[in-house]
């Protein structure tokens, strides 16, 4: 129920963290839960339990304690947070297989996670994001290319993170913490957000890198912005999304021989309209790209490690350009000397 609520949260114009009604409706139609003929499931009554449990009473109730203030600040309205979207499930549950027929509300929320969610939901819903973690992520390779690149990555990290919530009222002002504006800024100003790989793909890896929070009201900024480590996952995440091509297969597409920079030349050219021909379908990436297609078990899948050095010779060969230094060394210098001096880049 949790990745549910994450995963469809991401798809909104608002706060990552929270469900507003839209995705709401797209969870419920994609589990097939409204029922047309039914007398008390109906969308028109599902949207009456969204609005039933997002309302908190705080319009009327200007008592309470200064830890329930605090919560009642954080809860954002016309949208469902964590805790809500728990209770919005167990009044559907109670609708659709509860209230026709008389059952108890555990063995209608059975069947409703039995014959809508489980048998509906989209595969990438329902994935353990602990697979990633341990079979590609936690290795020994990735360790050492991270550790290779751990000065530019923490200038990175830190340069969108303090830049991204200057001035911004929406964002805690703790610098240890990335907002999703930062991480959306950094992929937008690499050069990686296009349209195979949207602003719902970066959202989607930033979310499925954050560690569960028990309380997220009292620690909203730990529930919705990632640490230093999560970043890193988020990264890894990125890069195995994207999944570029191999460096011989770029090569013999560009006709140039540059094995070390051929990724981020192909970007280069890509962002800049300077390719000469048509790029084939989801190129630059390979066909096993995107959270859309399932890896299968039985079929070999490309070194992470390979694909995230990859993406981190985008990163920082587009950065160089961009703010006009001459190597990822005095890029990852000119970060550090200048984190506090950008504005947040709302465009993005």
């Amino acid at each position: 129920i949790n990745s549910i609520h994450r995963f469809y949260s991401s798809f909104g114009s608002g706060d990552i963290s929270n469900m507003q009604l839209n995705e709401w409706t797209e969870f419920l139609t994609a589990c097939k839960i409204p029922d047309a003929r039914s007398k008390f499931c109906k969308l028109k009554d599902c949207d009456v339990i969204f609005i039933t449990t997002d309302y908190d009473g705080t319009e009327k109730n200007e008592g309470g304690g200064r830890n329930q203030k605090h919560a009642a600040l954080q809860n954002d309205a016309k949208s469902l947070q964590r805790f809500e979207f728990l209770e919005a499930i167990i009044r559907v549950s109670i609708s659709k297989y509860a209230k026709e027929v008389t059952r108890m509300t555990s063995e209608s929320i059975s069947l409703l996670m039995e014959k809508n969610v489980i048998t509906h939901c989209p595969w990438e819903v329902l994935m353990d994001r602990n697979t990633f973690r341990q079979e590609r992520l936690y290795q020994e390779e990735m360790d050492e290319l991270y550790s290779a690149n751990m000065p530019f990555l923490r200038a990175l990290f830190k340069y969108y993170t303090i830049s991204s919530k200057a001035g911004s009222k929406n964002t805690s002002p703790n610098s240890n913490l990335m907002s999703l504006d930062g991480w959306i800024t950094l992929l937008a100003e690499s050069g990686i957000l296009d349209d195979q790989f949207t602003k719902r793909e970066a959202k989607l890896c930033f979310m499925w890198s954050k560690m569960e929070v028990v309380e997220e009201l009292k620690q909203r900024s730990r529930f919705s912005e990632l640490t230093f480590v999560e970043f890193l996952e988020a990264f890894a995440r990125m890069a195995d999304m994207i999944s570029p091509g191999t460096r011989q297969e770029l090569e013999q597409f560009l006709g140039i021989s540059d094995p070390q920079n051929i990724t981020y030349e192909l970007y280069k050219r890509y962002t800049k309209g300077h390719l000469d021909k048509e790029l084939p379908e989801h190129w630059p990436r390979r066909p096993s790209a995107y959270v859309h297609q399932q890896k299968q078990p039985n079929i070999p899948t490309r070194s992470l490690t390979e694909k995230v050095a990859q993406m981190l010779e985008v990163v920082a060969g587009m950065l160089t350009d961009r703010y006009g230094v001459t190597s990822t060394t005095a890029l990852t210098r000119w970060l550090g000397l200048n984190m506090f001096d950008k504005p947040l880049m709302s465009e993005y």
